[in-house]
């Protein structure tokens, strides 16, 4: 049977990842970066183009919370675990505006449930909120954003994980400072936008509002 460790090893796993994915809006620097302020221009005076600009700029984006979910599944699933639920509820927006200002708004709460094989379900639920901002910049010519002087402070993480349905008595710490002070690669076309950060295993697919 599984013990009680393993058990609170995999939780603290399925809690990282479901950091990961609320937090892959700008995901902190990978080490040994020093940031990309170099040769980086702020809104629409970018290098990237208009094409890149108008299609980014001063719209608001909303999260696909449930692809989020699926790609959560499959990342735990690569490494072994039997994912028997990875949902989401809730809502994640992001703005990019033109004035080189970034806010988002972030109301998600993440369930992921694993089925150790020994009879043991292990369920983490995760609920991310808050409204991040900062500032964001275009990195030359290209389509890759950068952020700097994120304001994290309002964003807060509850974490809790349950072993056949009773809470554990072992907390595990989630980090809620992980935003910002990084590059983010972007791929936009007509609604749709995806972003991606070298920290991140994830993708997120967006649709603007509106």
């Amino acid at each position: 049977m599984l013990s009680s460790h393993r058990a609170v090893s995999l939780a603290a796993a399925a809690a990282l990842l479901l950091t990961l994915a609320g937090c892959s809006l700008g995901g902190g620097e990978e080490p040994g970066s020093t940031g990309t302020d170099s040769g980086s221009s702020t809104g629409t005076d970018s290098g990237a183009g208009a094409g890149a600009a108008s299609c980014v700029e001063d719209r608001t984006w909303v999260l696909d919370t449930d692809d989020l979910a699926a790609q959560l599944a499959t990342q735990m699933s690569s490494g072994g675990m039997t994912v028997t639920e990875s949902t989401a509820e809730g809502r994640q927006s992001i703005e990019f505006a033109s004035d080189g200002t970034a806010s988002a708004s972030v109301d998600v709460t993440y369930t992921l449930s694993i089925d150790s094989g020994d009879g043991i379900v292990i369920t983490v639920v995760q609920t991310h909120s808050g409204e991040p901002r900062g500032q964001w910049e275009w990195v030359g010519d290209s389509t890759t954003l950068t952020f700097s002087g994120w304001d994290n402070a309002g964003y807060s993480v509850q974490n809790t994980f349950l072993i056949n349905g009773v809470a554990s008595d072992s907390p595990i710490a989630i980090p809620s400072d992980t935003l910002g002070d990084t590059d983010m690669e972007t791929t936009c076309s007509g609604d749709a936008l995806s972003t991606h950060v070298a920290t991140s295993p994830f993708t997120q697919h967006w649709i603007a509002e509106g």
